[in-house]
């Protein structure tokens, strides 16, 4: 909003466009950014919402509840308070009688040359192809990563590093040990004032004295035994026993949770994915402009799981609510950049794919870029508290948006340029043919795009000019 709002005042100091009231300065900000802002807030307060119903983590839900409620007052607050308060500085500048000079539009700065040169770089065929490359490769390693994630629970993973709770549970104690006996004294051995509280674990027939029922209390020693994946396998063996047996495992609670994780946070990612692309097309009501959108949000959900598994981060409730998380911000990098170059489309003075992408960025790149450095910045404190749950929140922000901002800047805007020219080059071809059959058609080559022009049929391609 600050960046549109210093647009409306730029262009006005610039003479590129006429004063204009606080009103309708705040008019053009709310739609300008408004659609982009509701569509991020919808999105993130859903991903939330269904983490809400799906993480069995009583603990992770009360997150998700937490984040939504926050994401739904800053997105009351930024549309009301913060609006007013942006209103309230117009009219303070109003007050102060601030002179417009009227002049030129300065020359191109040094930035306008560079995004022209970007723009023109990445809708050019040699970069989509380079692009496409390099985005087969991440996919593929992510992939590979992501299958290789498992689900892992240890109560190590809910306390501080140095918390008591970690110690006490890492001792061993070894001073136990029995004694022999037999199964003719077992009576005897209940009838013993110090061991006949233990009667209450023991069931007996009335008639013949026999053991009919009991608790037992069984260790494993082995290999692996402090792994949790070995843990569950165990637990599953022993319930699968056919003597009727109800097992109790102090620690299922973690091991129960492990056997569900992947597949819980699978489910969740594929609905929440599901949820953002009808909240898109809400806004973007063109089917491609949401695949790409989606396809992109996927591309990148894919590589947070492949990097945190790379990153020796295990499918647990706390990955799994940073997971969600990065889900809800996934879709704010592809979404803005995506619906802002939809917008450009309805926009008769950009008539180009390059016009359109370069003013796609300079109305949302610098305000992302922004977004992404602080985002990380401050989400780096964290690594002061020595905890596991900091440690996996760090690294799941700091991934996601990395690749929010890499997919945001270069693959969407290469992505969206490739099917603007495609679909242009079929339409100037099926254009060229209709026109050929009369006889009435005209060529003008601009550099590196192919575009056309109604109603005056001017038809651009990457030839020499000339005229049929």
């Amino acid at each position: 909003m600050i960046s549109a709002w210093n647009r409306t005042d730029t262009e006005t100091r610039n003479g590129t466009a006429s004063q204009k009231t606080v009103r309708e300065r705040m008019a053009i900000v709310l739609t300008d950014t408004g659609p982009s802002i509701t569509i991020t807030s919808l999105t993130n307060m859903l991903a939330f919402g269904i983490g809400i119903f799906t993480t069995p983590t009583p603990e992770i839900r009360l997150l998700c509840i937490a984040n939504a409620v926050a994401i739904f007052l800053d997105y009351v607050y930024t549309i009301t308070l913060y609006a007013a308060v942006l209103c309230i500085g117009g009219q303070i500048e109003t007050q102060q009688k601030c002179i417009y000079s009227e002049r030129k539009p300065p020359e191109p700065s040094m930035v306008t040359t560079f995004l022209h040169n970007y723009c023109k770089y990445l809708s050019s065929g040699f970069t989509t192809t380079l692009i496409f490359i390099l985005l087969v490769i991440y996919l593929t390693a992510s992939i590979k990563y992501a299958l290789m994630a498992k689900g892992c629970l240890t109560p190590g993973k809910l306390f501080l590093a140095d918390s008591p709770m970690i110690e006490s549970k890492n001792e061993e104690i070894n001073e136990s040990g029995f004694d022999d006996y037999t199964s003719n004294d077992l009576l005897k051995f209940l009838e013993w004032p110090e061991y006949e509280s233990l009667g209450g674990f023991m069931k007996f027939d009335n008639q013949t004295n026999r053991l009919t029922a009991f608790y037992v209390t069984i260790t494993y020693h082995g290999k692996n035994q402090s792994d949790w994946i070995q843990r569950l396998n165990m637990l599953k063996a022993w319930r699968a026993i056919d003597l009727g047996a109800s097992v109790y495992e102090e620690e299922a609670l973690f091991t129960d949770q492990i056997d569900s994780l992947v597949a819980i946070t699978l489910q969740t990612s594929l609905v929440i994915l599901a949820c953002m692309a009808v909240v898109c097309y809400i806004f973007m009501p063109d089917f491609l402009a949401v695949m790409i959108a989606i396809s992109s949000t996927a591309s990148i959900c894919v590589g947070v799981f492949g990097f945190l598994t790379f990153w020796n981060v295990d499918v647990d409730p706390v990955s799994m609510a940073t997971m969600i998380m990065s889900i809800g911000l996934s879709v704010d990098f592809p979404a803005h950049i995506t619906f802002h170059y939809h917008r450009t489309g309805s926009n008769p003075d950009l008539t180009t794919v390059k016009e359109r992408l370069a003013h796609s960025f300079s109305t949302i790149g610098f305000p992302l870029l922004q977004c992404s450095f602080s985002t990380v910045f401050f989400v780096l404190i964290l690594l002061l508290v020595p905890s596991y749950m900091s440690e996996v929140f760090t690294k799941a922000v700091v991934v996601v948006i990395s690749l929010g901002t890499f997919h945001a800047l270069i693959i969407v805007p290469a992505v969206l340029c490739a099917f603007s020219n495609i679909y242009q080059y079929f339409l100037f071809v099926k254009d060229y043919k209709l026109k050929s059959f009369t006889g009435i058609v005209t060529t003008k080559i601009t550099d590196s795009f192919i575009a056309v022009q109604q109603p005056s049929s001017t038809f651009h391609s990457t030839t020499k000019s000339s005229t049929h």
